[in-house]
């Protein structure tokens, strides 16, 4: 029988990676550093089209306190939203931009998986210009915005997320041959 160590009775029985605060559990990310530039806790990185400066600050400060990092954009991104988008759960937009990034839907981005959920910010006033039958990928969210909504498609985004994770892990999957 080998010799066990004994803790003294007053130390804690915890490791390092065990701590919330610690570096070293902030390192232990499961998603890859070069993925993510903002942070290296981060669940993952979301994209914000907004021109109201009110609804970029809430949404930014509500994706940190749910683990997500955000980069925000005050109007239509110059640049093509495809490439914007790749690495994002999930954009959110202004009622407005809907028709402007509709086409993008359905098209695989390079990583193979589907474009990423896109939620439009609808004033109560301008539900009826949506259509009533959304694409797969798209969520409604009704101004004023609060954190019970934000809280649900977060949840949506991170299922999706490991959805497709798992999907792409299963399909490299190297079976010993026999």
């Amino acid at each position: 029988m080998m010799p066990t160590e004994q803790l003294p009775l007053n130390e804690p029985c915890m490791e390092v990676s065990d701590l919330v605060g610690s570096k070293k559990s902030q390192r232990m990310s499961v998603w890859p550093e070069s993925r993510f530039h903002d942070s290296n806790a981060s669940i993952g990185r979301v994209l914000i089209i907004s021109e109201d400066s009110m609804v970029r600050d809430f949404l930014r400060q509500m994706l940190r306190l749910l683990g997500y990092d955000s980069l925000a954009l005050k109007g239509w991104p110059p640049v093509n939203l495809e490439e914007l988008s790749q690495n994002v759960e999930a954009i959110f937009l202004e009622h407005h931009f809907y028709d402007q990034c509709r086409s993008l839907i359905g098209k695989p981005n390079e990583v193979g998986q589907d474009f990423p959920l896109m939620v439009v910010l609808a004033p109560e006033e301008s539900s009826d210009a949506l259509p009533e039958q959304l694409p797969d990928r798209f969520r409604v969210l009704q101004k004023p915005l609060d954190y019970r909504q934000m809280g649900k498609i977060m949840d949506e985004c991170f299922y999706l997320k490991m959805q497709a994770e798992r999907a792409h892990t299963i399909k490299n999957r190297v079976l010993p041959s026999c």
